[in-house]
């Protein structure tokens, strides 16, 4: 159970730990739980983000980032490499954010995408879909049975509203986030609405290089690294608002975990620990490089 892990986490390590028990509520009425992971070292001048599971079926999304979270915070008093960067890097941790979708797809649809909003005639709207960046333009559909429905307005749902006002109302800007997903094996840098490079485009790409390469430096296994809009074209998406919006995050990906389809959403429960290794190297590397930075 996600909220049981991070309690857990906060109870096990207190001085760095703070437990929050919800940000906002769900459709129907769930609480969205984060973690925040701050040593409140005098050092500290970069904030980062992870957010997962605005996709119901995408179950190694949120393991992930749970394995992540707890390789950091357990292992800050015996690793330097994890104390240099928790002594610089607050660590923001919103594992699910779609929580009746999650919940409907154990019980009863396990391949089920979208939230449960009730459209009359139809459930569910694609919360990567729904955020407020060139919002329901290509790659979204306005109707509402399809798994990309974008729903009636930018942040009509309660999970997107909850989920930006988080990072908008946080204090600070942050310098990097991840959305993890699931499948594919990709590191996708913004943006996906357009096949114009951002600005950022040389750097993000290098860095998105340097992340694959621990990635396969760690288990032999091959990320991609594109531009999203290579996968296919998004609008809607976490990772451009938070690029393009008020938010103006420089450090963007949307990873595509474990694997490239031989099992899909329904992967092996043997590989959920390999997959949160290589992609907690690949964090590492990130994080490295964005206290490197001044800026």
């Amino acid at each position: 159970d996600i909220v049981t892990r991070l309690r857990y986490l906060a109870t096990s390590f207190p001085a760095i730990c703070t437990f929050i028990p919800s940000i906002g509520k769900s459709v129907e009425n769930r609480d969205i739980p984060a973690l925040v992971i701050n040593t409140k070292a005098s050092t500290i001048d970069k904030h980062f983000l992870f957010q997962s599971g605005q996709h119901a079926r995408e179950w190694i999304a949120p393991a992930t980032t749970l394995y992540i979270t707890e390789q950091l915070v357990s292992r800050y008093a015996t690793d330097d490499r994890v104390k240099r960067i928790l002594d610089r890097m607050t660590i923001d941790v919103v594992p699910m954010v779609n929580p009746d979708g999650y919940s409907f797809s154990w019980t009863n649809t396990r391949l089920w995408r979208k939230n449960r909003r009730n459209n009359g005639g139809s459930f569910g709207v694609d919360l990567n879909r729904n955020w407020d960046d060139h919002w329901c333009q290509r790659g979204a559909s306005t109707s509402p049975s399809s798994d990309t429905y974008c729903g009636p307005s930018p942040f009509s749902e309660p999970e997107t509203r909850a989920a930006s006002s988080y990072v908008l109302n946080r204090g600070f800007r942050f310098d990097g986030a991840i959305d993890f997903h699931a499948y594919g094996q990709l590191i996708l840098r913004p943006p996906g609405y357009t096949n114009t490079p951002t600005p950022d485009e040389a750097v993000l790409k290098s860095v998105g290089s340097q992340m694959q390469a621990a990635i396969r430096s760690n288990s032999g296994r091959s990320y991609t690294n594109d531009m999203a809009w290579q996968l296919y074209y998004t609008t809607g998406s976490a990772d451009d608002w938070w690029y393009n919006a008020a938010s103006k995050v420089k450090y963007v990906y949307c990873i595509e975990l474990r694997d490239t389809g031989s099992s899909g959403f329904n992967l092996p429960p043997a590989q959920i620990i390999p997959t949160g290794e290589e992609n907690f190297a690949a964090l590492k590397y990130l994080a490295d490089y964005v206290i490197s930075k001044k800026n």
